[in-house]
Order: structure tokens, then sequence, then C-alpha cells
């Protein structure tokens, strides 16, 4: 589990964004958390992610929006829906998903009905702009954590420059991958 927290909607926009990059045809995200979370600005940052623009609204009285593409994404909201009948009858299982990708708000409503390839994401409030962001069950995402403070923190940033200082004296090519290493190598955790 990959535990990360933004503190700005801008923030969460750009965590959102890298996990949109990644998504591909039969992924399906379940996102938990309460009223306000941001689960819908989360959805915004996937879409730019996936290319398909930032025009997302909350589906809340529509159950399901569609924001077509190369691959597409069903935005989905199953705050009224209480159990597997109820989804029945708003058409879920009509969806490709095979060729698509899910966002599910609420989906604490429908676990028992989930893949097992299920991406979780729970989005807690903390205050109004910070927020905690846990991702679990896809291992595509383990190393989110080492990316957000690469990308966000100054300390990071100071340990960065001590991370390149090597590279250079050493003749080194930089990757992600190899920094990544570098800091569960070193046990690097952010200070802040």
């Amino acid at each position: 589990m990959v535990k990360i927290i933004t503190d700005s909607p801008e923030k969460t926009i750009d965590v959102a964004k890298k996990i949109g990059e990644l998504l591909k045809p039969n992924d399906l995200i379940a996102f938990k958390g309460g009223l306000g979370a941001g689960k819908t600005t989360f959805t915004r940052g996937i879409a730019i992610g996936m290319g398909l623009g930032d025009e997302v609204s909350s589906p809340t009285f529509a159950i399901v929006n569609e924001y077509r593409g190369e691959v597409s994404l069903y935005h989905f909201d199953m705050y009224r829906i209480k159990n597997s009948d109820d989804l029945e009858t708003t058409g879920f299982y009509d969806y490709p998903l095979e060729k698509n990708v899910f966002v599910i708000e609420w989906s604490e409503n429908i676990l028992d009905v989930l893949p097992k390839n299920t991406i979780y994401i729970t989005i807690n409030y903390l205050d109004d702009d910070k927020r905690e962001i846990f991702i679990e069950g896809d291992e595509r995402f383990a190393h989110f954590e080492y990316w957000y403070i690469w990308k966000n923190c100054f300390c990071c940033y100071l340990y960065r420059r001590k991370y390149y200082s090597k590279l250079y004296n050493s003749n080194r090519t930089y990757t992600f991958s190899s920094y990544v290493t570098f800091m569960q190598k070193n046990d690097w955790r952010c200070r802040f």
C-alpha cells in the first residue's frame, strides 16, 4: 500500500494524472472516502492523465458519466446503490470494462461484486486543502510515494542533489527507478 499526503487540489490532481497515465483497459478503480474527500477531483486528474481533458463532473444524479477517448473512462457514483440488485438496475454490467477504465465512487456499497484486480484508492479529508491518499491493489503504483516525494518535497530536493552529485562524480546515468533504488537502499524517508 502506498500513502501520499497532498496539500492542495493541484497536487491531488498531479497524483491522479500520474495514475491516469499508467491505466490500461480493464482497470477498475474503487474509491473510498467521505463526502468532500476529493473523489471527483481525483477523477478529473485521472481523465487528464488518460488524455481525456478536464471536463469531469460528479455523476451523483446520472449514476455514470462517460469520457470518450482511445480508452474511455466510465465514472460511476454508487452512493444510492445499496446492494447487487440495485446495481443490476443501473446497467452497470452492460458497460465494456475490458476495453475501458472504470472509476467508482462510493465503492463501499458494492465491494462484493468488484473484481479481484480492483485498484483501491482511499481519500481522507484532513483539512480544506490537505488529503491523505492510500493506493493499493496493483504493483504499477508501488513507487508512487517516492515519485511524489521526489517531485514535491524540499528536503527531498536536497537529497536529490546529493544523489545527482554522486551520479555526476561517477559518470552514471540518472533514471527515476535508479533514484528509487538509491532511496530504498539508504532507507530514506521524508522528514516532513
